[in-house]
């Protein structure tokens, strides 16, 4: 449900006293990711994909930072700049599509680095291992 808003300022309706402390490490990382690249997501470029298909994936874009968000399992075209992809696809994979060797970094949903790894340039099926965000 946050990822459905990442475009968006987050509201968070919830009693903090009735969540569990997995669920309050959960929301931290999210507005913490938020508030750090809040200037990409408020003011950046924003484009949405797939709108036929209800909208495959969303994308922010400002100053060589990018913030993704796959609602559906589609490539996504990786760049040169710093890249953030988010997996609300419902699948354990996704796909990048580098223009050259890239290394990234993926991240649990309380925002560990879990594994760091090299794709090479093309089409790229990358395992997630339980991991909802990877940094290029």
């Amino acid at each position: 449900q946050l990822l459905a808003v990442m475009f968006s300022v987050p509201q968070i309706s919830v009693r903090f006293d009735n969540i569990t402390s997995n669920h309050k490490r959960l929301l931290k990382n999210f507005l913490s990711f938020w508030r750090s690249h809040r200037d990409t997501l408020m003011n950046g470029k924003l484009t949405a994909s797939g709108i036929d298909a209800n909208y495959t994936a969303a994308k922010c874009e400002k100053n060589g930072e990018s913030v993704s968000v796959l609602y559906q399992n589609v490539p996504v075209s990786v760049t040169n700049g710093t890249e953030y992809i988010f997996n609300s696809t419902g699948k354990d994979y996704i796909y990048i599509e580098c223009e050259s060797k890239r290394e990234y970094t993926l991240y649990d949903i309380f925002g560990n680095a879990k594994k760091t790894e090299k794709a090479p340039a093309g089409v790229n099926k990358i395992p997630l291992d339980n991991c909802c965000m990877l940094k290029i």
